[in-house]
């Protein structure tokens, strides 16, 4: 239910931070934002240390894929 809610949010392009802190509340999915944007593939100069960052980074359409 609350990855129906994130989509959602993202979908109604709701505040960057309201994003983020519905993304906080669930460790599991916290963890892969950041594994997934630390990635090698990504190509960052240097790593992303928080889940506002992570949002900023990857942007909504790719938050939402």
């Amino acid at each position: 239910m609350r990855l129906c809610q994130l989509l959602n949010d993202v979908a109604l392009d709701r505040d960057t931070n309201a994003v983020a802190r519905a993304i906080r509340t669930d460790v599991g999915l916290s963890y892969k934002l950041l594994r997934c944007v630390n990635s090698p593939a990504m190509g960052l100069p240097r790593g992303v240390k928080s889940v506002d960052q992570a949002v900023m980074v990857l942007g909504r359409n790719e938050l939402y894929r």
